[in-house]
């Protein structure tokens, strides 16, 4: 098997400790978070939490404030553990105490999240992301139309110190190659060059679907107010003078690009899991595949149904339902690469591309996280219930493109619930599922 990274992330390396006021809170979170594999360990005082932080540095702490026994303040913990350690520990407080000062007081203190009990799975599991994780962003993108180089030149190493990525393009007329091969977050325009009007070409941009929702900033080095509204009303999103500090340029262009981005994730990303949804789905399993074709590499696919999903809504109601749905995709984009593409395929299914994983690594993947998931306890109303899932997987090498792909790994899931659920089935390249 080929792979540029680790098929699956270390995830048994994250330490959680947790600051109890009363026994019991670190084996609850361990109970709920076993599929994502914490280290989770209690301790009954500070004293206790300080010394293994010293030996251990955890990748988060968990304090735990109570009402009826309250033997310290958010306050005190977090001051004593930021000492010892040098530096602001990623701290979450967990309270019993559902009032707005308590809160205040812990974010005064320095906490990055705060969870009420008694605790949910899921919410804590999105409260330890955000404290935790830290997520690769890739630089802004910006290009830069200006028939003057020296203006280019000045504006690059502006932005480029700002850590940006940019491209210039002195010539507007030759600009439609570079926006389809750099793909910018932002485009900085001239008004004024020779043989072009700026504001005329962003219209003319603005009239390519690919392009009409991209930020335009008009540069020129017109003062006039009534000349920047005028331009303004034409396919721009702001105006900047070619006169405007290098300071203020990074904070205007990158406040714009940052709003670009959160908007074409609203458009290829599912609201309820935040994976992608079918659509950005079935684009990117295309590129894959043709990817994998020119470079001969491996690539399986993967479709992950919840099982007897219909059930869990009639008999919990649909809510809970939803965070089943969502507590799933959660696990799915901790337990995969950064690379690997994860998306709601539709209701309660789910896919899985994963470039250069051969197919038996594949499985052994998926079904590592059926067992684990299996385990995990959901909270209904009165009671807790265990939940499962079915795979069918597809490995690329067997079929000509990224159609018959699908349609052999959903030929393995329909097998997989047939034969009882609750397992991962691989298709051969007849789409007879076999078990390996």
């Amino acid at each position: 098997m080929s792979i540029a990274e680790p098929p699956s992330p270390n995830w048994s390396e994250n330490v959680l400790h947790v600051l109890e006021n009363r026994p019991g809170l670190a084996e609850h979170l361990a109970s709920r978070l076993i599929y994502c594999r914490y280290r989770i360990s209690g301790f009954p005082d500070v004293a206790a939490l300080l010394e293994a932080n010293r030996r251990e540095p955890p990748s988060a702490v968990i304090v735990e404030l109570s009402a009826e026994n309250g033997r310290w303040s958010a306050g005190e913990v977090l001051g004593a553990l930021n000492r010892g350690a040098g530096a602001a520990l990623p701290t979450i407080v967990v309270s019993d105490l559902p009032v707005l000062r308590t809160h205040l007081e812990a974010v005064q203190a320095g906490a990055r999240g705060f969870l009420v009990k008694p605790i949910d799975a899921y919410e804590a599991l999105e409260c330890l992301e955000r404290v935790m994780i830290q997520e690769a962003v890739s630089p802004y993108r910006v290009m830069i139309v200006d028939d003057d180089a020296c203006a280019t030149s000045m504006f690059t190493a502006v932005l480029r110190k700002g850590g940006m990525v940019t491209r210039a393009v002195n010539d507007p007329l030759l600009i439609m190659e570079s926006l389809n091969e750099f793909q910018p977050d932002l485009l900085l325009l001239d008004i004024q060059m020779p043989g072009c009007n700026g504001i005329d070409l962003a219209v003319a941009i603005r009239q390519i679907p690919a392009f009409d929702s991209l930020p335009i900033l008009y540069l020129s080095s017109m003062d006039g107010e009534a000349a920047q509204f005028a331009a303004m009303a034409r396919a721009g999103d702001g105006f900047l003078s070619k006169k405007i500090k290098p300071a203020m340029m990074i904070s205007a262009v990158a406040a714009r690009a940052e709003r670009m981005r959160i908007l074409r994730q609203q458009f290829v990303r599912d609201p309820m899991t935040r994976l992608l949804n079918h659509t950005a789905f079935k684009e990117r399993l295309v590129h894959e595949v043709a990817r994998a074709r020119r470079q001969g590499a491996a690539l399986t696919l993967g479709l992950i149904d919840i099982d007897n999903f219909k059930r869990i809504n009639d008999h919990y109601g649909h809510p809970v339902g939803d965070v089943v749905i969502k507590t799933l995709g959660h696990v799915l984009r901790q337990r995969f690469r950064r690379t690997d593409g994860i998306g709601r395929y539709g209701g309660e299914e789910f896919g899985l591309i994963l470039p250069g994983t051969e197919v038996a690594m594949a499985k052994a993947l998926v079904d590592d996280l059926r067992c684990d998931f299996a385990r995990v306890p959901h909270r209904g109303i009165a009671t807790e219930f265990a939940v499962t899932f079915s795979c069918g997987l597809a490995e690329y090498r067997s079929y000509p493109d990224a159609v018959q792909l699908v349609h052999a790994a959903d030929v393995a899931l329909y097998q997989a619930k047939r034969a009882g659920r609750n397992r991962v089935l691989i298709a051969d390249e007849a789409n007879r599922p076999i078990p390996v």
